[in-house]
This record gives structure tokens, sequence and C-alpha cells, in this order.
């Protein structure tokens, strides 16, 4: 009976090593920290054009402000309201009217 269980579980043994093997010579820890910091390197500029908007066309007011309360909520520092206001208020004042 253990021969048996042994036998089912063989398969998977062979994959998690083949995966191992292939982990360490294709390097993917590597390439997994270049595919962050590209992704999140190119998240700020899009950021920065939604932002813009909003900040450009009266109509996204109330998207604005639910947005900037959602976005500086998870940063730990003692005043978000102050930050986010700071940020807000350095935005270029192009509104279209």
């Amino acid at each position: 009976m253990t021969g048996l269980r042994l036998h089912k579980l063989l398969p998977v043994l062979h994959f998690i090593r083949h995966l191992g093997k292939r982990v360490y010579r294709d390097d993917i820890t590597v390439l997994a920290g270049h595919l962050a910091y590209v992704s999140l390197l190119s998240l700020v500029p899009l950021v920065t054009v939604i932002f813009a908007l909003f900040a450009a066309f009266p109509v996204f007011s109330d998207v604005s402000v639910s947005s900037c309360a959602i976005l500086f909520s998870p940063i730990s520092c003692r005043r978000p309201a102050t930050l986010s206001s700071a940020i807000w208020n350095s935005l270029p004042s192009t509104r279209v009217e």
C-alpha cells in the first residue's frame, strides 16, 4: 500500500525537482524583480495622468476625493489628509470650465 502512494507521488516530486532546476538555471527571481520594477515604473505616469485629468475637469471632483482617500489610506504617516491635500494642491490649476 505504501508503494502505491509513492507511485502516485513520484510524478509530483519529479515536477518539483524539474521546477527547482529551471528556477535556478533561468534565474527566475531576478527576472521577477525586473518585471516588478518595470511594472511599478510604468504605473506612476499612468496615475499622474489620471490625477491630472481629475484636476482639469470639475466633473470628476467626487471621484477625485474618493480616489485620493483610497490611494492615501494605506500610507502610514501621521496625517494622510495633509499629505493628500499637499499633493492635490501641487497639481497645476488648469481647470476646464
